[in-house]
């Protein structure tokens, strides 16, 4: 099994690097070659590209984009965004991508995800689940970049992953997503007992020792986007420094 990492997440909106909060209001916050070189240099174990183009547009993966994009990845690079078949996740592995992330086709059609872990190794899935506690504590699953709520319990959450044989789960708290507020915990103490693959905290992380007790309260790894591109109170971006 590979070792724990942290992972930095780059959210793509028109080929352009933004951040959001709560899934919400993207923010621009620099050109994204400029960072992958910058990661490159800092020698990152492992980069998340999610790009919300086309959830925001209703588009299919830019190709061209990330095709361009990836080419400057000198580590391995976890994407998603827009794919729906297994044509396109061919496209985006031969362009250099060692894992598919996939949120909305699991839920809408598990069987092709598992086509996708079929031809290239269920360790080149994962499955990035987007949940929210509302005001009762209850939680509540989304798709299509947090903007669909989807009617499952968390007891089919166990079910859901095996249908769609991915090796490795994100855990995304859209509450926390940009707020800095740490990780949330609820969710991964009930389902790490009820699952046998790799899970990865997202959401919320602030301090470097928030990434150490996630892997301390059972997560595999922890990634996180606003610590890596922000820093102090007025969010001075980093990248550009």
């Amino acid at each position: 099994m590979l070792a724990p990492r942290r992972i930095p997440v780059l959210q793509i909106l028109n080929r352009r690097l933004v951040k959001t909060v709560g899934f919400k209001k993207p923010s621009y916050v620099g050109d994204p070659l400029n960072i992958v070189k910058i990661f490159n240099d800092k020698e990152v174990d492992e980069l998340i590209i999610m790009d919300i183009t086309p959830n925001a547009l209703d588009k299919k993966p830019d190709f061209e984009f990330i095709e361009m994009l990836l080419s400057e990845c000198q580590m391995p690079v976890g994407y998603g965004g827009g794919i729906r078949n297994v044509e396109d996740a061919q496209k985006i592995i031969g362009f250099g991508a060692e894992k598919i992330i996939v949120n909305s086709l699991a839920f809408e059609n598990s069987e092709e995800v598992a086509k996708i872990s079929q031809r290239y190794g269920s360790q080149a899935v994962s499955f990035s689940l987007d949940y929210k506690l509302n005001f009762f504590q209850r939680y509540r699953f989304y798709k299509n970049g947090g903007q669909e709520k989807v009617k499952i319990l968390i007891d089919n959450i166990a079910n859901i992953i095996k249908n769609v044989n991915c090796g490795e789960i994100i855990l995304h708290n859209i509450n926390n997503d940009g707020h800095f507020s740490g990780f949330d915990y609820t969710l991964l103490e009930k389902i790490k007992n009820k699952i046998n693959i790799p899970i990865v905290l997202c959401g919320g992380a602030r301090y470097p020792q928030d990434f150490l007790e996630a892997i301390q309260k059972g997560a595999h790894s922890a990634a996180a986007g606003s610590t890596f591109i922000y820093q102090g109170s007025h969010k001075a971006v980093l990248i550009q420094y």
